[in-house]
Parts: structure tokens; sequence; C-alpha cells
């Protein structure tokens, strides 16, 4: 009796067992809700937005922001993500090292604008940004 039951409950659980890989490959864990991300250029006299959004990132998913100075200046980071939700990681890395990070190989990123497994702060305030070509990634590594 006891086989008999095993064998149905295979029977019928065999079919199903396709459909959870591919939930997987379209959505890998909860949702990040960022509430803001802001990067921003601290002026003197006045602020300036590089890049702003508010945006709820799927697991295994990325924003991303990219930006260029011709010099060193100051950038700001403000990252706010609902504590309700999953974590992210900010990297802020040049644009060679995107491609390294894209490709799976190590890569080097600025330490006072990243931060894994946060839910936000701001960033490199009263730091000074090094000129050249950037991206500012936020990812839900779930």
């Amino acid at each position: 009796m006891k086989q008999g039951l095993l064998v149905i409950l295979t029977c019928f659980l065999l079919p199903l067992s396709g459909c959870t890989d591919l939930a997987d490959d379209s959505f890998r864990g909860e949702s990040s809700r960022v509430e803001n991300i802001h990067v921003w250029q601290d002026g003197w006299v006045s602020d300036s937005t590089i890049c702003r959004e508010s945006i709820i990132i799927r697991g295994g998913e990325m924003y991303l922001c990219q930006f260029s100075l011709s010099s060193d200046d100051w950038i700001v980071i403000d990252l706010d993500v609902d504590s309700t939700t999953d974590s992210v990681d900010l990297i802020t890395m040049s644009d060679l090292n995107y491609q390294k990070y894209e490709d799976g190989q190590d890569y080097v990123y600025l330490e006072d604008w990243t931060d894994f497994g946060t839910y936000g702060s701001q960033y490199g305030k009263n730091i000074e940004f090094p000129g050249g070509d950037w991206y500012v990634l936020v990812v839900n590594n779930v």
C-alpha cells in the first residue's frame, strides 16, 4: 500500500520538478526596495545630481549608474534600502574593473563608496573622488 502511494506521488510530482528551474532563472529570491539611490556632486555653491532613482531590484538584478569626471571631484552617494526587504551590495568601480566584474574576474572597487550587504548610508562625504569613467552598482545578490 505504501509503495503504491509513493509511486503515485512520484508520478504526480515528477512533471512539476522542472517548474522550479524556470522560476529560478527568472527570479532568484525576494526583492530589494531601494527607496533612494542618489549619486551627486558636492559643489561649493550648489550640488549637481548625477543619478537618482527609487527602484525595486529583484534577486540577481542590479541598478547601474555610469558617469565620467574630467578631474578629481567631490562625489557623494546616498543609499536608502527598505530594511524589510533584501539588503544590497553597493559597488563603485572604474570602467575597466566593471568589465572584469561582468566577466566574473577579480576586480577592484573604491572602498569609501562601496558597502556589501547594506541597507544604506551616506558614502564619500568629504573625500575626494578620482577623475575617470566610473560605475556605481546597486546589486541584489540573493
